[in-house]
């Protein structure tokens, strides 16, 4: 009996011992620690969850996101294989940061990221007692930033936050536009001073202005709402140009900024790289998914084991300068671009859009095959020209990715022929059967697709507004299914060329289409450009395919001077109609899709849907190779198109200008001997 029960302690004993010894084995260390240098070869092959927060979501924020994940890829943590991110966005909203901020602090990931001033402070507030690893980056100054970080010593900083300082070249800046307009004598800026970010950066504006002599207008704001009535009293207190700085208030409302400045033709230029893209005539300073890269790799190495208190906190600017010579042609004079400034630009942007003239390396698609044969669901609502250009980009691109039809995925294309019954049965069906990716072509199909599919993956092209299709909140807080590429329409430019080619026009006519969010939308958005330059929008809705004609006769009946056609689903499949109506009553019809140049328009200022295609098809290709859509922003196509019908215009009376046509993609000539 005795011997029986020693056995049974024995057992107990030998069992508790192992399973102490696995335990101590697979603990995870200790929040705020950090492992020994080299732990992270034993390390790399486990799954790693990093929190990456960013303050708002903006073009350049989302860019550096893009850096820090290509730089943690680089350090061996793939997002996807070896790596888990979890991504949170504020979307400027204070009281938001600081609730994600404890959230992200309270929670499980190993490291924490931060992108931005207020995500840093927010961070930092809340983890002085957690002490989480942090590494922090796009923060134009840290030791202003009052996070504990000396300005005497780069290694005087809390011991579990790390990080990288990225002072936009201001003086710079200021000198880049003395070079392009050597008579500049003021220079108007709005800027919110609860910035830490924003108030380092006019501090450097002011030195530089006084020693170019420069006389700098300031005007204080506190929210987005304020920027477009700051700017407009700067310009009307002699302001000959706007400079932006690293103001996240102002840069979340730049439209508003550029808006009432080219009213008065004049130009606004930012320390920000791809501003330019938005309207600004130049953009000077730090290359972000370079920043971000730096700051990714910076993670790897703390995931690698490395302590924050061992590291420095250290300064990087690679350069960057893009130009904007669409919006040179805008202003009012004594403005130009040297030709060793324009050599010396690393983006262009021409009628086209964003050229670059060196594409990064990290860009470039990668070559890593898909572990089977994924099966496509194109899904269209109707069937027009403009859809063809969609289709035919989203095709052309995932063949120039280096995938391979019918060994890497296999497409089926389904069109509901503009019934929104049948596209309800055909999105059912993509759902229910063994499709593995659906690629939802324009706004109706996108709204169809995300109030049936969950699961499944997602990627859209053709859509203005992918947020107000009910998609997500924003370009990186969406639906974890759901990813694509929507488009920017230049209504700015239409309005100016409809002001320049009918200096006496005052009224400009269009349809749209009730039922479309999209189509509400762009006649929204149309207002204004329109009345910057002193046009009146008048609009007829319509509600289907047998409206279409008659409608676009009584538009044409009534006094307006134009017709500058939305680009919408309906209006796009029933354009034929409405170039008839237009021809009959001798209105030049302008859109805002150049493929409809041969279908009866005068001219097209629009978007390049065969570039939003192929961009489409470049996140389809990333969906295919195993990137989750969840961790892929919603992008944006900035290229812009430009298309005229000679003969069209002849008949309608319209003189195209030699500058005008020279700077069309396509032209279409007059008959010979009438033009």
């Amino acid at each position: 009996m005795l011997k029986s029960l020693l056995r049974l302690w024995l057992a107990v004993f030998l069992i508790v011992l192992a399973s102490a010894a696995l335990l101590l084995m697979d603990r995870k260390p200790p929040r705020g620690s950090s492992e020994p240098a080299g732990a992270g070869s034993d390390r790399a092959a486990k799954v790693r969850s990093v929190a990456l927060f960013q303050n708002i979501s903006q073009a350049t924020i989302d860019e550096g996101a893009r850096g820090v994940l290509a730089g943690l890829a680089e350090a061996g943590y793939e997002e996807g294989t070896t790596l888990r991110v979890h991504r949170y966005c504020a979307e400027g909203d204070t009281a938001t940061s600081h609730m994600m901020a404890r959230a992200i602090v309270g929670g499980d990931d190993e490291l924490i990221v931060t992108l931005s001033t207020p995500s840093l402070q927010a961070v930092a507030g809340a983890n002085r007692e957690t002490r989480r690893p942090h590494v922090f980056g796009m923060v134009s100054d840290p030791v202003g930033a009052g996070v504990g970080i000396a300005a005497d010593d780069p290694m005087k900083h809390p011991p579990y936050l790390v990080g990288l300082g990225t002072m936009q070249p201001v003086a710079e800046t200021f000198r880049m536009a003395r070079r392009l307009s050597p008579k500049v004598a003021k220079v108007g800026v709005a800027w919110n001073p609860s910035e830490s970010n924003s108030e380092a950066g006019m501090r450097l504006a002011r030195a530089v202005c006084k020693e170019l002599g420069i006389t700098l207008l300031e005007a204080s704001v506190d929210s987005s709402t304020a920027v477009r009535e700051a700017v407009a009293s700067l310009v009307g207190q002699g302001a000959e140009a706007i400079w932006v700085g690293g103001d996240n208030t102002v840069l979340s409302s730049l439209e508003a900024a550029i808006v009432p400045a080219r009213s008065r033709g004049v130009p606004v230029f930012t320390s920000i790289p791809g501003s330019a893209a938005r309207g600004t005539l130049f953009d000077l300073g730090a290359d972000y998914f370079r920043v971000g890269k730096s700051v990714g790799r910076l993670a790897g190495r703390v995931l690698d084991g490395e302590s924050p208190s061992a590291m420095p906190i250290h300064y990087e600017v690679p350069p960057e300068l893009w130009i904007n010579r669409v919006a040179l042609a805008t202003l009012a004079g004594g403005w130009s671009i040297p030709p060793e400034v324009d050599a010396q630009a690393d983006v262009v942007v021409e009628q086209r859009g964003p050229v670059r003239r060196h594409a990064r390396q990290e860009e470039r698609p990668s070559g890593r095959r898909p572990s089977r044969t994924w099966k496509v669901g194109l899904a269209c609502y109707s069937e027009s020209p403009v859809l063809d250009e969609l289709v035919a980009g989203v095709q052309r691109s995932l063949k120039e990715s280096g995938l391979v039809d019918g060994r890497d995925y296999t497409m089926s294309y389904r069109n509901a022929q503009g019934d929104i019954g049948t596209l309800n049965m055909m999105i059912d069906a993509l759902n229910g059967d063994d499709t593995d990716l659906i690629i939802a072509i324009g706004t109706v199909t996108l709204q169809a697709t995300v109030r049936k599919v969950d699961r499944k993956p997602v990627v859209f092209a053709g859509v203005l507004d992918p947020v107000a299709a009910g998609a997500g909140k924003s370009d990186s807080d969406h639906r974890p299914n759901v990813t694509g590429v929507s488009l920017s329409l230049p209504y700015a430019e239409m309005a100016r060329t409809v002001r320049q080619l009918m200096p006496n026009a005052r009224r400009v006519g269009t349809l749209f289409a009730t039922s479309e969010v999209n189509s509400v939308l762009a006649r929204q958005r149309f207002v204004e450009p329109l009345r910057a330059e002193g046009l009146e929008l008048v609009s007829l809705p319509v509600d289907g395919p047998a409206e279409v004609p008659d409608a676009a006769a009584s538009l044409c009946q009534s006094g307006v001077d134009v017709i500058c056609q939305i680009s919408d689903a309906l209006t796009n499949a029933s354009f034929p109609a409405i170039a008839r109506a237009a021809a009959t009553a001798r209105r030049p019809l302008f859109t805002f899709a150049p493929t409809q140049v041969k279908l009866g328009a005068v001219l097209a200022v629009g978007a390049d849907f065969a570039e939003n295609g192929r961009d489409a098809g470049r996140l389809a290709a990333e969906v295919i190779r195993g990137h989750d859509p969840a961790k892929i922003p919603f992008r944006v196509t900035t290229r812009a198109a430009r298309a005229v019908n000679l003969e069209t215009a002849r008949q309608c009376g319209i003189a195209i200008p030699e500058s005008w046509i020279k700077t069309a993609d396509e032209v279409l000539p007059a008959r010979p001997g009438t033009r």
